[in-house]
């Protein structure tokens, strides 16, 4: 329930530490919607609801996933977060803050709170990703009390 849908996806070398990789990636491609359409659609398991994306072979990196979420009103969301290394979450140009990584990939492993102005958002996740190893994200979006499933559209 309230699985975030309609992630982007585009990746990067680790040249430095992830919150920079994911800072410069937030203010060079997701400072405005028409950007988005250069970054590829990821699939979501319709069983799992995870976002899984193939890990290239190459040394670490940096798999970033960005979506929009547009909120009907004003309102105070839970983003519930499972990732499959160390991660940084920012929503618009605010800086969220920085995940830990945990032993494997599983829904809810993480809280993210999110106070949401009417309007369209875009929400960022960035992932550290070791080579060979599928990079995963699953995503859903509940209200503040965790108790009802929101969607894209709040």
């Amino acid at each position: 329930f309230g699985v975030v849908r309609g992630w982007r996806t585009s990746s990067d070398e680790l040249t430095s530490s992830l919150a920079d990789v994911h800072r410069s990636a937030r203010e060079r491609d997701v400072s405005g919607a028409e950007q988005l359409s250069g970054w590829l659609p990821v699939s979501i398991s319709p069983v799992s609801g995870a976002a899984r994306v193939p890990s290239v072979e190459r040394g670490p990196g940096v798999r970033h996933f960005v979506t929009e979420i547009y909120a009907l009103r004003d309102t105070v969301a839970d983003l519930r977060i499972g990732v499959s290394g160390p991660a940084v979450v920012s929503l618009d140009s605010a800086w969220l803050g920085e995940v830990p990584a945990v032993a494997f990939p599983a829904p809810d492993q993480l809280h993210v709170p999110l106070q949401l102005s009417a309007g369209t958002h875009h929400l960022m996740v960035s992932v550290e990703t070791e080579p060979g190893v599928p990079c995963t994200l699953f995503a859903r979006l509940v209200d503040s009390a965790g108790r009802r499933a929101l969607c894209g559209r709040i």
